[in-house]
């Protein structure tokens, strides 16, 4: 196993002994010969290849989620092949024999023989792929675990998003904020993604304000709300898990609680269940659940029977920079609406299909970024 601070391979031999670095005796966390997840060994250089992956090499702050969901994805990756593969390679091998006897023999009745029996053979076996959905074959209290004894041994996990106040130019004060406003806010389902955008100066680079369902910025959030409500022509910003919750989040943005003026647009630029199957984003799998008419409206029927299933994929699934993308990508498309200067569904910009009553200027995302 290498070593992820000087890069010195250590066998298993030599690590047994003091579970360090030959070279440079930086301990291990992880013992790939005897921890497992499933199948996929568990290494260093696992762990640290994921926290490259989700930071964009240190670039990017995100959240604990987010990291629990870039080491799943490679550990999915790192499952042994199941028996059902091994017969789709076992049936592939004989046709590949049989070819290269009647080759070498110029008897080629061979293939004719070998083709239908091959055929025969890959239809006993079940598909071989990835299935376009999956769970995480790491539960995140594990994960949590397994984390915890990294930072034990390499230290802390420096771009990891802290959910806290966030910082305010001086001139912004809270008994001050109600005399400034945005154009723009965004608001998430839970605090730790928005503390991940602010963390990564998202707010700063848009000129927008962020908020949680959840009551981000704590202490703020109220002040904030002030704030925007002496906007008239406000863009509201929703992002959200393909969940039943998540999908009504518009709905519950348009409430007496958040922006009841149907003279602000609401734009959902949350994940919905299409976008979590074609992404092939790992999923939760819960107990089958009813959807209110209300919802039902709003989905395909494969949409609603995947989420009736009790399917649920979360944003946190994404990256960091991918979930940023995605926001860049709705406020461009959001632009395109304005310029339209239509109520209706003519004339509105790619991208965006109505969830509600068009004189309430709720839209949703028909793409993910």
């Amino acid at each position: 196993m290498k070593c992820i601070h000087c890069g010195e391979d250590t066998n298993y031999k030599a690590r047994s002994i003091s579970r360090r670095c030959q070279r440079c005796q930086h301990p291990f966390a992880f013992e790939p010969k005897s921890e497992r997840v499933g199948t996929a060994p568990l290494a260093d250089g696992l762990f640290h290849r994921a926290i490259q992956e989700v930071s964009e090499e240190g670039k990017l702050q995100y959240t604990e989620r987010q990291l629990w969901f870039a080491l799943s994805r490679r550990l999915v990756k790192r499952q042994t092949p199941s028996p059902s593969a091994l017969g789709c390679f076992s049936v592939l091998a004989f046709m590949g024999a049989a070819i290269a006897l009647a080759l070498g023999t110029g008897q080629f009745w061979i293939i004719l023989v070998a083709i239908p029996l091959a055929f025969v053979g890959l239809a006993k076996i079940p598909a071989f792929s990835r299935p376009p959905t999956q769970e995480s074959p790491l539960p995140f209290p594990e994960f949590q675990r397994l984390a915890a004894r990294w930072k034990q041994t390499h230290g802390p996990l420096t771009q990891l998003a802290a959910v806290q106040r966030p910082s305010l130019p001086d001139r912004a004060a809270d008994s001050d904020l109600t005399a400034y406003s945005f154009d723009r806010v965004v608001v998430t389902e839970r605090a730790d993604l928005a503390a991940m955008l602010v963390a990564n100066r998202f707010h700063f680079e848009n000129n927008c304000a962020i908020l949680s369902l959840d009551g981000y910025p704590a202490g703020m959030a109220d002040t904030i709300m002030t704030m925007l409500r002496r906007n008239p022509v406000l863009k509201v910003f929703a992002i959200h898990d393909a969940s039943v919750a998540g999908c009504l989040m518009a709905r519950t943005l348009r409430g007496p609680n958040w922006f009841p003026d149907a003279n602000v647009q609401i734009l959902d630029l949350g994940l919905r269940p299409k976008h979590a199957q074609a992404l092939k984003l790992l999923v939760t799998r819960g107990q089958p659940q009813a959807l209110s008419e209300e919802l039902r409206a709003t989905l395909t029927q494969e949409e609603a029977a995947w989420l009736e299933a009790g399917n649920s994929a979360e944003l946190s699934a994404l990256r960091p920079s991918r979930l940023m993308r995605a926001l860049y990508q709705g406020f461009a498309r959001a632009n395109q609406i304005e310029a339209a200067g239509d109520d209706g569904i003519v004339g509105m910009g790619p991208g965006f299909i109505w969830i509600g009553d068009p004189t309430s200027h709720v839209y949703a995302s028909d793409s993910f970024g």
